[in-house]
C-alpha cells in the first residue's frame, strides 16, 4: 500500500461477513470507533463496519478521501465487496499526487496561500432540505436525537455548531489546509473536499448523474441565496472561490479516475492520504461494505 496506494485482495472462498471483515481491517491498523461527523449516509454492519453508502444507484460518487474536511482524518479504508451491481458500480481510484498535476498552477496557488473552511447545512430528520438526496440530517451526524447533545459532542471535538430557525445546523469544521503531508512518507498531497460542498460542483455532479430534480432543487436554492440550506466553501479569510477554479478541480478528479470492477468476496485496502475513492452509477443491488482504519500499522 505505501509504494502503490491500494492493495486489491481476491480469489477467496466464498464469503467473508462484515465481522470478519473488521478483524481483517484491525491486522492492517487501528480501525475508527465511529462515523460521527462523516458525511454520507451509513448503515453500521458490524463492531468496526459500515455500508460504505446508502445512496442509491442513481448517484455516482465524485472522488475524494475521506474525512479529508476534518483537522484528523482516517489513515486508511477498506472495502468489501459482498454483492456487485447488475450493471455499473465500479470503484473508482485515482492517485491525490496526480490530481495536483492536473491543477492549473494558479488554483494550487491560490488555495496553497489561503487555505479553506468548509460550513455544512445539516438538516433535521424529515426537513423537505433533504431533498437534494446527499445531506444528512444534524441527527445522524451525530448519532444522537438531542440538539444539546450534538452541540456537545461537536464542542468536543474542535468544530462550531449554529441553528437555523428552522431546526438545521450550520457546522463548521474549522480552517484547513488544501494538502496534508502524508503522516509517515511526509510527501505533500492534495487532501480536501471543496468540490463536495461547492453548489458550483454540486449542480456538476447531478447533471453528471442526469439527476434532473436534485439539479433543479439545487439550482433554485443556488438562484435565491438560500445561505441557511447550501453548504458553502469559501477560502480560510471568507472570501469566495471562483467558480472556475471549483470546476477546475472537478475536471482534473473526472481526468484522474480509474475504473476497478469488486467482485464478492473482494477485499480492497487504500491508503486514504494516497489514493481518492468513489463509485460509478449502478442499477440492480450492489452490497459494499467500508471500514475506517485510523492509523496504519508500520
Amino acid at each position: 500500500m505505501r509504494s502503490h496506494g491500494s492493495v486489491l485482495l481476491r480469489g477467496f472462498a466464498g464469503t467473508l461477513g462484515a465481522e470478519a471483515f473488521s478483524i481483517a481491517l484491525a491486522a492492517i491498523g487501528t480501525p475508527m470507533h465511529d462515523y460521527v461527523g462523516g458525511s454520507t449516509p451509513r448503515r453500521r454492519l458490524g463492531s468496526r463496519t459500515y455500508s460504505a453508502t446508502e445512496l442509491s444507484g442513481e448517484y455516482s460518487i465524485a472522488l475524494h478521501q475521506e474525512m479529508s474536511y476534518l483537522p484528523v482524518a482516517p489513515e486508511g479504508i477498506g472495502f468489501y465487496c459482498e454483492r456487485a451491481a447488475d450493471a455499473g458500480g465500479c470503484s473508482l481510484l485515482a492517485d491525490a499526487r496526480d490530481v495536483v498535476r492536473l491543477l492549473p498552477q494558479p488554483v494550487i496557488e491560490s488555495f496553497r496561500d489561503r487555505n479553506i473552511a468548509i460550513t455544512r447545512a445539516l438538516p433535521s430528520r424529515g426537513s423537505m432540505y433533504l431533498a437534494s438526496g446527499v445531506s444528512r440530517p444534524w441527527q445522524d451526524v451525530f448519532e444522537t436525537e438531542e440538539r444539546s447533545s450534538a452541540f456537545d459532542i461537536a464542542s468536543r471535538r474542535g468544530w462550531s455548531a449554529s441553528w437555523c430557525d428552522d431546526g438545521t445546523m450550520h457546522l463548521r469544521h474549522g480552517v484547513t489546509s488544501a494538502f496534508r503531508r502524508h503522516p509517515e512518507t511526509g510527501s505533500e498531497v492534495w487532501f480536501n473536499q471543496a468540490h463536495y460542498y461547492s453548489p458550483d460542483c454540486m449542480l456538476q455532479w447531478a447533471k453528471h448523474d442526469q439527476r434532473k430534480q436534485q439539479e433543479r432543487y439545487i439550482q433554485r436554492l443556488v438562484d435565491r441565496g438560500d445561505k441557511d440550506h447550501l453548504n458553502r466553501v469559501t477560502y480560510a479569510d471568507g472570501g469566495p472561490i471562483p467558480r472556475e477554479a471549483l470546476l477546475s478541480i472537478w475536471t482534473a478528479l473526472k481526468r484522474s479516475e480509474r475504473a476497478v470492477e469488486m467482485l464478492p468476496g473482494d477485499i480492497l485496502l487504500a491508503d486514504n492520504y494516497f489514493v481518492m475513492h468513489g463509485r460509478e452509477k449502478f442499477s440492480g443491488a450492489r452490497s459494499m461494505h467500508a471500514g475506517l482504519i485510523a492509523k496504519l500499522h508500520q
